[in-house]
């Protein structure tokens, strides 16, 4: 059988936190019937104390990459934690995410100073398990190092513990989650202030958020995140995308050109990287959808030679870049419009 909470919408309402509550409870009521147990207060403290401590491995394994270099791949750290959530034997998710630290962290310490360029990237924005290869790939074989996932099932989870000292567990549970930062908040007051803290601790030298097509909540937040970065002077951008596996090449030429030049000091990372489809008539059909300049183009106004001077002003060919940008105006901003 399946459950639906009714959410609040934002947690500035004065209802919001009372509604979330009866939520809870009526939630709490549910699974005691359907289970035949009754569910008492000292069972969900019980309860909730173990899933913070596996909540504060989660966060140990993740602080590893204040490091520098980095002691992990994103890729392994994420592959690991998403593993996780598949391991129903709590006691042993603990004991595998403990000794998986011990085990960096040692193997670090033995390695020695050792010296590594590397651009520290934050991701930030919707899950990215089925597009974890697609995108920390491409950023990591760019030369990049992902130091910090804030997006769902990231570091804010890891971080959100419930209080077992409160006398009534319900309402505990219930703010824990209330103040999580996510986006289906609005205003999601949360995500903006836990961005720039987590910059500062992880020396993360830029943002890239990762949405996902009908992930409308973060889409909608993308402008926000992107004034935020621009007031930190943190290089910005942002890729909305789909499972597929097409444009992983291009997009990993992208990041590259992107990080060297941002390295050179030639321009920053800010730009938006839209696969509206994940194709074009080039790449087997679909049609794609061009964003520029805050504009949007499809059907025969988004062909392939638009988008491949799309790509080529990220990319920093200059002879199409000025043709671009003669064509469509001086109001032209770097980055991938596609």
């Amino acid at each position: 059988r399946m459950y639906v909470l009714q959410i609040p919408q934002g947690i500035d309402r004065t209802y919001s936190r009372q509604l979330w509550i009866s939520e809870v409870r009526r939630f709490i009521d549910f699974i005691s019937r359907e289970a035949g147990v009754e569910i008492t207060n000292e069972m969900l403290r019980k309860a909730a104390d173990r899933r913070n401590e596996l909540r504060r491995a989660r966060s140990e394994l993740m602080e590893l990459q204040r490091l520098s270099p980095v002691p992990i791949s994103g890729q392994k750290l994420y592959k690991f934690l998403e593993g996780l959530n598949y391991n129903f034997d709590l006691e042993d998710a603990i004991a595998s995410t403990r000794a998986l630290t011990a085990e960096i962290r040692k193997a670090y310490e033995e390695a020695g100073n050792v010296k590594k360029e590397e651009r520290r990237i934050l991701i930030t924005g919707c899950p990215i398990g089925g597009v974890l290869e697609k995108v920390v790939g491409a950023v990591e074989r760019s030369g990049g190092a992902v130091v910090c996932y804030e997006n769902c099932s990231g570091i804010k989870a890891a971080r959100c513990f419930v209080d077992t000292e409160r006398e009534d567990m319900a309402e505990a549970i219930a703010d824990a989650y209330l103040n999580i930062g996510c986006s289906v908040m609005s205003p999601n007051t949360r995500r903006m202030e836990n961005l720039p803290e987590l910059i500062r601790e992880f020396g993360a030298e830029g943002v890239i958020d990762v949405t996902l097509q009908t992930c409308t909540t973060y889409m909608i937040e993308t402008r926000a995140i992107r004034k935020l970065c621009e007031g930190l002077n943190i290089p910005y951008m942002s890729l909305e995308t789909d499972y597929s596996q097409r444009m992983r090449g291009k997009l990993t030429r992208a990041y590259r050109r992107s990080l060297r030049r941002y390295a050179e000091n030639q321009s920053k990372l800010y730009g938006s990287i839209i696969f509206q489809h994940d194709l074009c008539p080039c790449y087997g059909g679909g049609v794609p959808e061009v964003r520029y300049a805050g504009k949007y183009y499809t059907g025969a106004e988004s062909d392939h030679r638009k988008l491949r001077l799309c790509l080529a002003r990220f990319s920093g060919r200059p002879e199409e870049d000025r043709r671009f940008s003669q064509r469509k105006g001086p109001d032209f901003r770097p980055g991938i419009h596609t």
